[in-house]
């Protein structure tokens, strides 16, 4: 019930009040992800790659988990027509905004992404602190990931869902 709690009110900050995850943490986020059909090997990567660089980014782990969850089902897939990639869905205007700007390394052809879990997870981290440093509102910075408002209640829900199925 106290995770539950803590949940809830990580939600309501979605992201920026940093706790720093502990092993037990790590072992519910692989938990969940192997319930959306990651390999035990591919969720142990995932998550360490996940709360390294979120960490780093001073970024709520569970947050950026929640955002991977509800962009692809925890899934590294291609989509919107070839147009994003990744258990993030970045997309190719944004990887080609970051490089310009912050030169982020990002591969020529982005799809090539899809094959370096860890970069991804990198410039998702990266995106998200940029756009909450931009804007200090996480329901702009999830209207700005998305490029809609529409959207912001689907991934409060998503993350939602999350906590009251699997306790997350």
């Amino acid at each position: 019930m106290n995770r539950l709690i803590l949940c809830i009110l990580l939600l309501a900050s979605l992201g920026f009040a940093l706790v720093l995850p502990d092993n037990a943490d790590q072992q519910k986020m692989i938990q969940i992800a192997r319930v959306y059909g990651m390999s035990e090997q591919r969720a142990k990567e995932f998550t360490s790659s996940l709360i390294t660089h979120s960490t780093s980014f001073n970024i709520n782990p569970w947050f950026m988990f929640y955002l991977a969850i509800a962009e692809s089902g925890l899934k590294n897939i291609v989509g919107d027509d070839g147009a994003s990639v990744g258990y993030f869905q970045l997309h190719v205007d944004t990887l080609k905004y970051l490089k310009a700007r912050y030169k982020i390394k990002v591969p020529k052809d982005h799809q090539e992404l899809i094959k370096n879990i860890d970069l991804q997870i990198y410039i998702a981290c990266f995106y998200v602190k940029l756009l909450y440093d931009r804007h200090k509102d996480l329901d702009k910075v999830l209207e700005c990931w998305n490029g809609s408002k529409r959207f912001v209640a689907y991934y409060k829900q998503v993350a939602s869902y999350v906590i009251q199925v699997y306790g997350g």
